[in-house]
Formats: C-alpha cells, sequence, structure tokens
C-alpha cells in the first residue's frame, strides 16, 4: 500500500471563488484526518488467480468535513488491467443507499455541477461540486469501477506481483473555500501468477498419409505441413521460428527429384525479412531428404494457422510383379543423437530373451534414481537384449518415461568390504616433511627454539597422528633410514611408546621415534671421498654436535655459524642434501688456509630420521561397491558357477579400480555364487587381496539417452514436456522472459515439443500376366483402383458404374467379357451383370442401388463386388467393397435446456456422421446443409436456422469408420409462440430445394417446453 499527502491544483479551484457564492455553509464536526481510499478493506482490494476474472473497486472520502467538490484523478496498469465500466455515485440524494463493495452510500449534496466524468486509456477523471446546497460532512462513494484481469504471465503459481490504481491528481474543495487535506491511499491488486495452461503442441504432418505408385515414372508430391495436434491450427503462442527436418523414404521403391521451402509463401509472410534457408539436401543413396529453415528479421508475428513448410516431389522407380506390392514408411524423424551416459542396475539376474517388466535403478542419479521399469524394447534382432537394442524405462514414482540406447549388458556384483589386517608406512623426510602425518608429526619436533640442524637442541619425532579406518594395532616398528641398505630398527611397546584411540583413528606416540647416532666417526681421504660433502650414514633429523680430531692429536668442536657462512666457519647442514654435511672450507673444495690437514678425523653426534611401520587392523569401507564382470552377460551367468580367476571393473564409486577374483566361500553350498557368499579379490589399485561379501547379483545396463525437451529444466518433476524427446527439430522463438517450459527464461531459441505424422507409400503393381482391377465412378484413389482396394460409400437409389480394366502384362486386353457379381452386406446375391472390354481394356456396367418399400435400411452396410476375366485360360479376379448409407447420419440432437421463455434463445446442437470420405464430389464441394425448424403448440413454425458443412477427409485410411462432427444452430423463441409444448425438426439436405437440393438423410425431431410466463 502506498501512502501520500497530496493536494492537486484542478479545474475545481477555477471554480470554488464561483461555488462560493451559492453555498450553504455548515460547521465543521470531525476534527480526525480525511482519507481518500479504495474498498474493499483492507488491501489488496482484489486478488487476480486467472486472465478474464472480473472485480469491482469503490473510490471513497472518509472523516471529511464541508466538503464542497471534489477532483480525483487515477491510473492503473493496462498491461494487467482492463477497464470494463463505472458508476460515478454522486450525489447522495441520488445514492442514499450503500454502494458494495463500499460501505457507505454516494456523497456531495444536490445541486450537482458536473465537471468531468472522462476514462481514457487507463486514466479516469471525475470532478464534481454542489451548486448552492450544504457542504457533506462524513464518509461517503465517489465512484465505483469495474475492472477485467487481462495478460497475467505464467510462472510459479505460489508467487505473485502487485500492481496499483494510483491517485494522480486530488482536490477536496472545502465549502468555506479553500482546500480539504487528504491521506491517499492507493488501491492494490494482487497478482497470482497462473500455471502455463499449453495450447496443444505443433504437429509436423505428412500430407497425403499414404500413397500408391501406379507405374515407372510417375511423380508425385509428399508435402509437409505444420499446424497443432489433432489437426487444429498451430496456436501463435508457441512462436515457432523454424525447422530442421529429415523425412526418410526408401530409396528402393522411389527417388526423391526436388524438393521446395516453404512453397506457399506463408511462413516467410511472418517475417520482416523473410526465411534463411539452411538446407535443403536429397541423398537418395539412404533415402533422406533434410530441410532446415528459419525466419528473421524484426518484427515477426508468432506463426498461427496451417502451414506448409516444405514438399518434396518423387519418381516412382520400382514396380512390384508380386500381390501386394511392399509398402514402406515415410517417416520426420532426424539421426538420432545422444546425450550422456547412463548405468542401471537390476535386482537379480533378468531373462534377457524376456526383459520387459524388470525394474532397474540408477548407479549414479542424473535426475531420478528409480525404481525404472523397462516398459518398451526395440530388439536388434538377435532376440535377446544385446548392444545397440533401444529401451523405454519409465520411472515408476512420476510416470516420465526415457528413451536409451543399450551400448553394453553385463553382470553386475554388489558388494561390502570386509574387515583386514594391513600394514601402512609413515615416514620422515628430511627436505620435504612428514608423508602421511599432515601437520599431526610437526608440534614437539625438537627442543627449544633455536636451529636443530646446526648444532643446538635434540630433535625427536613424537606427537598424534590418524590411521582413517583404524580398528585396532597389532605392532609399530622403527626404521633408521640409511644411506647405503641395512636399517637401525626396534619395535615400540604399546602402553609405553605409543597409546591407540581407535574410535579417534589415532594413534598417540608417548617417546621420540627419531634414533639417536653417536660419534659417527670419519677419516678425510679413508672412509669419506666426498670432498666438500662428506656424506653420513642416515637420513638426518637434526645434528647435535660435530667434533674435528686433527692429526697434530688436537680435539675441538668443529664451528658451525648458520647455514653457508664462510670462514672461520667450517660446517653446515642442508636439509636438501639429507645424506651429508656441507664442508667446503674444511675439506678443501675452496683451497685457503682454513681447509683442514690431511687425515684430519671427525665425529658427528645426531639423530636419524625414521619411518614407522604400523601392522593394524583396518575398519572396512562401509559404503557398497558395484564391480561389473568383464565379459558378455551370457558369461557372467556361467561365472556364477566358476568364479575364480575373472576380472570385474568397479563401476561405482570410484570407475577406476579393477579387481580379480582369487578366492570364494560358498556360503550355503550350492555351487553357485549368490547373495551371502564371500569373494576374495585382488585389488590391482593397492596390490593386496581384500574379502568381499556378496549383497546381491543383478544386470548392468550401460545407455545413453535420447536428449529432451526441458533438458535442464531447474524443476523436472513439474514441467509437463521434462523427459519428452524431441523427434525432429521444431525451433521456439526466443522468450527469455518466459521462465517456464521449455524457454526457462533463456534468450536463444529452445527446442519445442512436437509430433509427428508420418505416411506410408505402396509401390505399383505390375501383372506380367493376365489382371483385372475392377473400380467405380469416382477418381482414384476413391473409386477402389487397385487391387481389392475399396471405394468411397453411395447413397441411396444412386447408379453405381463398375468398370474392369483388363491387361495382360500391362497391354490392354480387347473384347473380353467380364462378369460382376455383387452381393448384399448378408452374402446374399444381389445381381450378375456383364460387359465386354472396349479399346482399352476396360467394361462397365450400370447397377443403381435398390430401396426396397419395407425397411429399406436393413440393407445398409457394406456391399461387395467380384470382377472376374479369362485371359489366355486363365481366370483373374479382383474384388471390391464400398459402403451403402445415408449420406450423413444425425446420431442425436441436444438443447442447451429442457425448458424456454419467450424471447430466449434455443442452442441445438446436432451430433453427426458419415462415411463419405471425398470432399469435393464431382467437381463440387461435397456439403450437407443442416436445417432447424421449430414450430409451437399449434404447429406454427416460429424458428428457422441453417448451416453449411462440407464432409469428407480425402484419406481413403478412414475409410473403415465415420467421420462425426457436431455443428450449433440457434433459435429465438418469440413473444407469440403458443406454449405449453415446441417441437423441433433438425434435418440434411444437399442443398435447398429452390436450388434442386434434396434430403440425405430421415428427420430428427424433439420436443422441449414452452412456459407460459416469464
Amino acid at each position: 500500500m502506498k501512502l501520500k499527502i497530496e493536494k492537486a491544483f484542478s479545474i475545481l479551484l477555477a471554480s470554488t471563488l464561483l461555488l462560493s457564492l451559492f453555498m450553504v455553509v455548515t460547521p465543521s464536526v470531525f476534527a480526525q484526518a480525511t482519507v481518500v481510499r479504495f474498498y474493499p478493506q483492507p488491501s489488496p482490494q482484489a486478488e487476480i488467480t486467472s486472465d478474464g476474472q472480473t472485480f469491482t473497486v469503490a473510490c471513497v472520502i472518509e472523516d471529511v468535513s464541508d466538503l464542497a467538490g471534489l477532483d480525483i484523478q487515477i491510473a492503473w496498469n493496462t498491461t494487467y488491467l482492463q477497464y470494463v465500466s463505472h458508476t460515478k455515485t454522486m450525489t447522495v440524494e441520488s445514492y442514499p443507499a450503500v454502494q458494495p463493495p463500499s460501505p457507505y452510500a454516494g456523497i456531495i449534496h444536490d445541486p450537482p455541477l458536473e465537471l468531468k466524468d472522462d476514462v481514457v486509456v487507463g486514466t479516469y477523471w471525475v470532478a464534481l461540486a454542489t451548486l448552492g446546497g450544504p457542504s457533506f460532512d462524513g464518509s461517503g462513494t465517489v465512484f465505483i469501477m469495474t475492472f477485467r484481469a487481462i495478460n497475467l504471465p505464467f510462472g510459479d503459481p505460489t508467487a505473485f506481483f502487485y500492481t496499483y490504481l494510483n491517485f494522480t491528481a486530488v482536490d477536496l474543495a472545502a465549502g468555506a473555500g479553500g482546500s480539504i487535506p487528504a491521506v491517499l491511499e492507493d488501491g492494490v491488486i494482487k497478482h497470482w501468477y497462473r500455471q502455463p495452461c499449453f495450447p496443444t503442441c505443433p504437429l509436423l504432418k505428412i500430407d497425403p498419409t499414404s500413397y500408391e505408385g501406379t507405374s515407372v515414372g510417375e511423380v508425385f508430391t509428399y508435402s509437409v505441413w505444420l499446424l497443432g495436434e489433432g489437426g487444429t491450427d498451430l496456436d501463435p503462442f508457441w512462436d515457432v521460428g523454424g525447422i530442421d527436418v529429415y523425412m526418410n523414404f526408401d530409396p528402393t521403391l522411389i527417388e526423391a527429384i526436388d524438393a521446395s521451402v516453404d512453397p506457399d509463401g506463408t511462413f516467410e509472410a511472418f517475417w520482416s525479412n523473410g526465411i534463411f534457408e539452411i538446407a535443403k539436401d536429397i541423398d537418395n543413396g539412404v533415402g533422406i531428404v533434410h530441410v532446415s529453415f528459419l525466419g528473421y528479421g524484426e518484427p515477426h508475428i508468432a506463426p498461427y494457422g496451417q502451414i506448409r513448410m516444405f514438399s518434396v516431389d518423387f519418381n516412382v522407380t520400382y514396380e512390384s510383379t508380386e500381390f501386394p506390392p511392399p509398402t514402406a514408411p515415410v517417416t520426420l524423424k532426424n539421426p538420432t543423437m545422444y546425450t550422456g551416459a547412463h548405468t542401471f542396475d537390476s535386482i537379480g539376474t533378468i531373462v534377457i530373451a524376456n526383459p520387459v517388466g524388470t525394474t532397474y535403478y540408477e548407479l549414479a542419479p542424473d535426475y531420478l534414481a528409480g525404481p525404472f521399469e523397462l516398459t518398451s524394447w526395440e530388439d536388434n534382432g538377435d532376440g535377446v537384449l544385446s548392444p545397440s537394442d533401444q529401451l523405454i524405462l519409465n520411472h515408476t514414482g512420476t510416470g516420465f518415461y526415457f528413451d536409451y540406447h543399450l551400448d553394453e549388458i553385463t553382470g553386475t556384483l554388489n558388494v561390502t568390504q570386509q574387515p583386514y589386517a594391513t600394514v601402512e608406512d609413515y615416514i620422515w623426510v628430511a627436505s620435504f616433511g612428514p608423508d602421511n602425518l599432515g601437520n599431526n608429526g610437526l608440534p614437539g619436533r625438537y627442543v627449544g627454539t633455536d636451529d636443530p640442524y646446526n648444532g643446538f637442541g635434540v630433535p625427536y619425532w613424537t606427537g598424534n597422528f590418524s590411521m582413517p579406518g583404524l580398528s585396532s594395532v597389532n605392532s609399530v616398528t622403527v626404521h633408521a633410514l640409511h644411506f647405503t641398505a641395512d636399517e637401525y630398527t626396534y619395535t615400540l611397546t604399546a602402553g609405553v611408546d605409543y597409546i591407540v584411540y581407535p574410535d579417534e583413528d589415532l594413534i598417540e606416540l608417548l617417546t621420540p621415534v627419531d634414533v639417536p647416532i653417536i660419534n659417527e666417526h670419519w677419516k678425510d681421504g679413508v672412509n669419506n671421498t666426498l670432498g666438500g660433502w662428506p656424506w653420513i650414514l642416515y637420513l638426518a633429523s637434526g645434528i647435535e654436535n660435530v667434533t674435528v680430531h686433527f692429526p697434530n692429536c688436537t680435539t675441538r668442536p668443529a664451528r658451525n655459524c648458520g647455514y653457508a657462512q664462510p670462514p672461520p666457519c667450517e660446517w653446515w647442514y642442508d636439509p636438501d642434501w639429507a645424506w651429508e654435511l656441507e664442508g667446503w672450507w674444511t675439506f678443501g673444495y675452496y683451497l685457503g688456509p682454513w681447509n683442514w690437514p690431511p687425515g684430519s678425523e671427525w665425529w658427528i653426534n645426531y639423530t636419524a630420521a625414521s619411518y614407522l611401520s604400523v601392522d593394524y587392523n583396518a575398519e572396512p569401507d562401509p559404503n557398497p561397491r558395484y564391480l561389473a564382470f568383464r565379459g558378455s552377460y551370457t558369461d557372467f551367468l556361467v561365472w556364477l558357477t566358476s568364479p575364480i580367476g575373472a576380472d570385474f571393473d568397479e563401476e561405482y564409486p570410484r570407475a577406476w579400480r579393477d579387481y580379480t577374483v582369487v578366492g570364494w566361500t560358498d556360503s550355503d553350498g550350492n555351487t553357485l555364487v549368490n547373495p551371502s557368499d564371500y569373494l576374495e579379490f585382488f585389488e590391482h589399485e593397492i596390490g593386496e587381496n581384500r574379502t568381499y561379501h556378496v549383497e546381491g547379483i543383478g544386470v548392468d545396463l550401460y545407455t545413453r539417452r535420447k536428449p529432451w525437451i526441458c533438458e535442464d529444466s531447474p524443476n523436472p518433476i513439474d514441467d509437463p514436456f521434462f523427459g519428452v524427446a524431441p523427434i525432429v527439430l521444431i525451433a521456439g522463438f526466443p522468450h527469455p522472459e518466459r521462465d517456464y517450459c521449455p524457454w526457462h527464461n533463456k534468450k536463444y531459441s529452445v527446442p519445442l515439443p512436437h509430433v509427428v505424422e508420418d505416411a506410408t507409400y505402396t509401390a505399383p503393381y505390375k501383372a506380367l500376366g493376365g489382371f483385372i482391377d475392377v473400380y467405380t465412378q469416382y477418381p482414384a484413389p476413391f473409386g477402389g483402383q487397385g487391387k481389392d482396394k475399396p471405394s468411397d460409400m453411395f447413397c441411396p437409389q444412386k447408379n453405381v458404374i463398375l468398370c474392369a480394366n483388363v491387361t495382360y502384362a500391362g497391354w490392354p486386353e480387347q473384347n473380353k467379357d467380364v462378369a460382376f457379381e455383387i452381393k448384399y452386406p448378408n452374402g446374399e446375391v444381389f445381381t450378375i451383370m456383364y460387359g465386354r472390354t472396349n479399346e482399352y481394356g476396360v467394361a462397365c456396367v450400370n447397377v443403381r442401388m435398390p430401396w426396397p418399400c419395407d425397411d429399406p435400411e436393413t440393407i445398409f452396410g457394406v456391399w461387395k463386388v467380384w470382377a472376374t476375366v479369362d485371359v489366355a485360360c486363365v481366370v483373374v479376379n479382383d474384388t471390391m467393397e464400398f459402403k451403402y448409407d445415408y449420406k450423413v447420419n444425425i446420431w442425436k440432437v441436444e438443447l442447451d435446456k429442457e425448458e424456454y421463455m419467450h424471447c430466449e434463445n434455443i442452442e441445438i446442437t446436432i451430433h453427426y456422421g458419415s462415411y463419405m470420405i471425398q470432399s469435393v464430389l464431382f467437381g463440387e464441394p461435397n456439403s450437407i446443409t443442416f436445417t432447424v425448424t421449430v414450430v409451437d403448440a399449434s404447429g406454427v413454425p416460429f424458428g428457422f436456422d441453417y448451416i453449411v458443412v462440407t464432409i469428407g477427409t480425402d484419406n481413403m485410411n478412414d475409410w473403415c469408420m465415420y467421420m462425426n462432427g457436431t455443428v450449433v444452430l440457434t433459435v429465438h423463441v418469440v413473444k407469440w409462440a403458443r406454449p405449453p409444448m415446441g417441437t423441433i425438426h433438425v434435418g440434411a439436405l444437399n442443398g435447398f430445394p429452390q436450388d434442386g437440393g434434396s434430403a440425405e438423410t430421415p428427420v430428427y425431431s424433439l420436443n422441449f417446453a414452452i412456459l407460459a410466463y416469464g
């Protein structure tokens, strides 16, 4: 809510001097602040949850004194609010009652001086004053206004935003002159985001859905249309920006000769710069046509309707001499692209020859862990689940299904590690610090703060160090690192030298473990020949002192003045060179008076660095490990009976570890590896054996998943298109303002959800010998042209022209007598007729359909025709069926209610169906005129309406079913219609009688009530 104090100068102030001349001034009785606000109270004044929702607010003035006139201007957000109507509730004499949603009556006293009452594009301005009447005291309603919510955005339905009814100017005129100050409270409208309600998805459809070739060299066309699913118009909501589509066909039957992009220019018209063609490629070797293009240029109109996106001309290249000829699909499907590797593990073994219905869990879940059920299996032809099979796994928790390509299948073990004994070494390396210790060994390394390597203090190793997985300790051995192969070794005593804390994975050292080396002796030129760099036997962890003995039998400490200090300093120690002292000045590396005489000896006291060998029992890794058998699933089933020596790769949690089976404990004695058995593996990573308990045996499917719409959805469970794999690519124009699937605020194009309708192609049939084809007068393919093909329907009493085309190896057979046998739907013979072929090999007969006097509809149904002829002493035949029925049937008629008052409208819904396939009949639209005539109780017609519809789908695949539809007509109940009953007569004609039309179906009548009141 926004609060503000506003004093507006307006036309009202300009008229206050005039008004004061006519006013009857009354004393002020209210002292509290005047408020101008909206009702209902408290805020928000309305909560919007759907588009089209209407609401009404009232503008009121509360606690006002001496009000003689007002001037109020408001504004609202026209993006989300649409003005519907308003009522100015002034004066109070004209609106004396409460004006909901306000709790008050009107405001301002008579007589009124009306100054403004204008609504202009998101604003309203009202101004009115009393002309000589008394001033107004109290609270009253200024106006009531109704709005309609529009453009409520999609989004999180738990989120909302506000818009406001803002007071842009307010002036309240006092009867005594001047302006009345007021507190203004803007109106608050709360808009809840709405859950996206998606229109039908885009559909790419091949037309015609089936085609039969007639001869080699024939050219025909398949067109690809963009429309809405179910044959509806494409909804502009999707804002299709372009397509990338592969049409796939059988190149052994037909060849593509040309492709045309946007042949009607319909898609181009939506874009300011037309279309940009990316690909229009034909490959008759593999049988594909690749078409890719997009619209570009702004502004653009979101495409809608039904758009022919591209067409492909084909040439017939193959004729079949065997019947039936081959049929091949013509599909819209892009080459499969896969995203991500996914490993699924079953619980238990499976029957790979019948895998449907088995359950799996994903080892490293991408979105959903499981369970998944294998609901569909497309076998590669070997009869078992194997690489290159296609799978659909359905997530049983959400119902999502996902398409996968199987790359590998193998057996798996779910195992857990058992406790084990092992040895681990902890080494102190002088130049790099403690290995395996981290910082645990550093505290207490030496006594004092002086440099331990240059003759001050005695360093030692003590403290705590951690051992993850520690259960118990068998022994701790100390080793001093020798320059050569031998070592100084001793064993620590538990409780004296160390304490073990298994719960904390910790060992506490109680005594120093560096090894003291006492008076290590070296003689220049005898047992130490590294001039300038005399070695020592062990890796030093600290130097206590160095003593020199000269040939003249004098002895003194060797001088150390710090790191790399010149004479008179004589030595230092560099930890980077761990097995030597630095004696440059004494051993002649640099000649000078500082050199010791030949034969000088020295003794060194130091501590040798050590490493600890800890022999302990480790706690096992508690996490399960999934191991995959290195081999086929068939081999894995054999392995279950003889496991020693087989190799396994870890799949989870660490993919780089591998194992070899070296032992097996058959717990149940059934000579088959089962859960509860123990397997001993040699682990190649650590070079040791470990024992594992078998928790489960299963199957691993290594797959790649087909990409989805909404691939990176932030909320996959709630997105309607998450998990839906695209068939082709229909690109949606960028809409970064849309935070819902499939856009998710992306600034680039996204793949749209869609469906496709494929087609079929049938090669022409060319008999090598005699051949006969029977058909009717309808054009192909509606007349039954082709062997054993049906014809479109016939209506009562219509003439049926039966023709038979007789050939031998495609050449016309003249003067051949053809027999035509026609049977009722019940199988009885209706007639047998004869015709002789003409110069083109065609024989025809005329048969008018019967219409008996009694129960003629009993012969409705499927009639069948046989045509036979002898060609070179071989009788050949063809059959054809056709439906006999009314052109249209009225199934039922529904009214919007059962009784009507005068001057009401009757809404009449007609449900109809037809077997007719052709939408154009002999060059004219195949239309039906539905009529409604309504008569009153005395039989007087008082209402008539009609509608003309075109029937037929032009698709012979619909031959087996009624094509149903509905139409709605309206008739007004006139004032003079006589009650209490009326009758509605519904009929269907092929045209008005004045134009030669006639009825096509029996009339359908029903009664309804006409009320004698109202």
